[in-house]
């Protein structure tokens, strides 16, 4: 699967350029739409260990939710004094 973040002005505009069909039973895209801030550098091609932590973490999957606790703590102990 794959997961992308779009800004929710930019959330149609997504979903006509890629086809994009909403079918939870088939999909193999989650597009996380961000409806205020924008949490990312202009040029950013990949989301940061941390908000994909975050993510998963709340995901409502067990396993998922497992892995995204781990990567949090992870690193949390990288920026651990």
């Amino acid at each position: 699967m794959v997961e992308v973040y779009s800004r929710h002005e930019d959330l149609q505009r997504f979903v006509e350029k890629y086809a994009l069909i909403p079918n939870p039973a088939e999909s193999n895209v989650l597009v996380r739409v961000v409806d205020r801030f924008w949490p990312f550098e202009a040029d950013c091609l990949v989301a940061p260990a941390s908000v994909v932590g975050v993510d998963l973490m709340v995901s409502g999957e067990a396993r998922t939710s497992r892995e995204g606790l781990r990567l949090l703590e992870r690193l949390e102990a990288q920026w651990s004094i």
